[in-house]
């Protein structure tokens, strides 16, 4: 998917500027650690041509995603022996000036090459926990979509592969461009990626943590504290708080109000429920609480998110 979304940006682009005139700004070429076919993550043969090759360097290397769906997963990937190469001939190309973008869990590939020690970066939020314990250094980022620092480019799980080439098309053709190129293929910008982030597929990690979700949607409706929230748990705030950072990397409130808000905006883009029933639904009396809560969870406010939806269905 990454590949073919690499490849169908780049070429909007270039015929965008084709039709307008302009000489076009990208020349892509795949290449593997060897010639031959190769079998994607989703089984589809693919044809390399041309393998990697340390006397060019271009300016930008696309790392694509990779099918890996738990951390035993990425282990396996990662212990591959063609790795190793790869990962070399992206620490050469960096250090002669070459750029480096990544998506989903290709971005592992950039941390385990080195590249993004001591850098900021974001990856694919269901093995978000599992990079952070393996590349310490890197200073994770998951409420972005993308993050830029120096010469790497990171985003998020799977389609925000689309976000990251948009990217890509404005640092190198221009942001007149991207947002062209957004029009056509009608992809919406997205800042934020902690919305796209499945709470429940994070919580199944942890027994205490499924558990806590199964409650807390349970009382939604109620006003409580994290001391009755651990106590339901039979657990001490202080061991229910570090269960939720292990686990999730949040704290317990933060927790709480993911669900909150994930529930509300399910609500708001499926139903005419009234903004104020929806706000008490989910354990909010004060109405700009609520809508502080999801602008903070979601990045729009709730008459956005109804716009929105909408516009859509229209």
């Amino acid at each position: 998917m990454s590949l073919a979304l690499s490849a169908n940006i780049l070429q909007t682009a270039n015929s965008l500027q084709s039709a307008m005139g302009k000489p076009a700004t990208f020349r892509a070429t795949v290449v593997g650690y060897e010639i031959g076919m190769i079998r994607t993550g989703a089984g589809l043969g693919l044809q390399i041509s041309h393998t990697l090759n340390r006397r060019r360097v271009p300016d930008l290397i696309v790392v694509p995603g990779a099918y890996v769906t738990n951390a035993p997963a990425m282990e396996a990937w990662l212990s591959q022996p063609w790795i190793d190469e790869v990962c070399r001939y992206l620490r050469a190309m960096v250090s002669r000036g070459a750029h480096v973008a990544a998506s989903c869990a290709g971005t592992y590939l950039l941390a385990h090459a080195g590249i993004l020690e001591n850098r900021r970066a974001t990856t694919t939020w269901w093995l978000s926990q599992d990079f952070r314990t393996r590349f310490p250094t890197v200073s994770l980022d998951m409420k972005q979509m993308i993050v830029e620092d120096g010469p790497c480019t990171t985003a998020g799980a799977a389609l925000a592969h689309a976000d990251l080439m948009l990217n890509i098309v404005a640092r190198f053709g221009g942001a007149s461009l991207a947002r062209l190129c957004g029009r056509y293929l009608l992809l919406d910008e997205r800042i934020i990626q902690t919305r796209y982030a499945v709470l429940q597929h994070l919580s199944m990690q942890d027994g205490a943590m499924r558990k806590a979700e199964a409650w807390v949607r349970k009382n939604l409706s109620k006003s409580f504290d994290v001391p009755t929230l651990a106590n339901a748990l039979h657990l001490t705030p202080r061991t229910f708080a570090r269960r939720c950072r292990s686990t999730l990397n949040l704290s317990p409130m933060q927790f709480v109000q993911r669900i909150r808000a994930e529930v509300a905006l399910n609500l708001l883009q499926t139903s005419n429920v009234p903004t104020e029933q929806i706000a008490a639904q989910v354990g909010y009396l004060d109405l700009s609480a609520f809508r502080r809560l999801l602008l903070r969870q979601t990045g729009i406010s709730p008459a956005e998110i109804r716009r929105t939806r909408d516009l859509s269905a229209g």
